[in-house]
């Protein structure tokens, strides 16, 4: 906490063997809180691989490799080492997900567009829908969706495809 950070810090004076000696004690004294709360920080880990697993469609033979280490329930045998294996991963799946973030992106783009095109049609279906009183409205609305779903649709494919075979081709293992 801030309380023990600053009371650390104000307690330092110069850098005599004094000091050394304070700075150690701080340190076993974090290396001891670190122990007594590893099982947490694990888990913590976990969640949180587990959240970018998802985030990057991990397929099951890339959740499994790291099932070693993942499957480690008995806090006894949880180390600082586990703690670290699990922050690296972590850190490798945050990098991945950064590079896949873009194509991301254009997915939820084209299912969006499809979602559209899929509303688009539904509408058409329904022949009493220009006979209200907002039906110029409505059509300008249907012209729009119809452009999109006409012109980007295809443009958005097209570009995630591209993106897609230079992600397989950077990729492949």
């Amino acid at each position: 906490p801030q309380e023990e950070q600053h009371a650390f810090t104000s307690s330092i004076r110069g850098l005599g063997l004094d000091t050394l000696r304070k700075g150690e004690a701080e340190i076993a004294r974090l290396d001891e809180l670190k122990n007594v709360m590893i099982g947490k920080l694990v888990r913590e880990q976990r969640q949180t691989i587990e959240e970018l697993w998802d985030k990057t469609n991990s397929s099951m033979a890339e959740r499994e490799s790291f099932n070693v280490y993942f499957n480690i329930q008995d806090d006894e045998q949880l180390t600082a080492g586990i703690l670290v294996k699990h922050e690296d991963y972590v850190a490798m799946l945050k990098s991945k997900l950064e590079k896949m973030q873009p194509i991301l992106d254009h997915i939820a783009k084209r299912e969006a567009i499809i979602e559209e095109r899929a509303e688009l049609e539904f509408l058409q279906k329904d022949p009493d829908r220009l006979k209200g009183r907002h039906a110029s409205k409505q059509l300008m609305r249907e012209e729009q969706m119809n452009r999109r779903v006409k012109k980007e649709l295809p443009r958005i494919t097209s570009n995630l495809e591209k993106e897609l075979w230079q992600w397989y081709e950077e990729n492949k293992a």
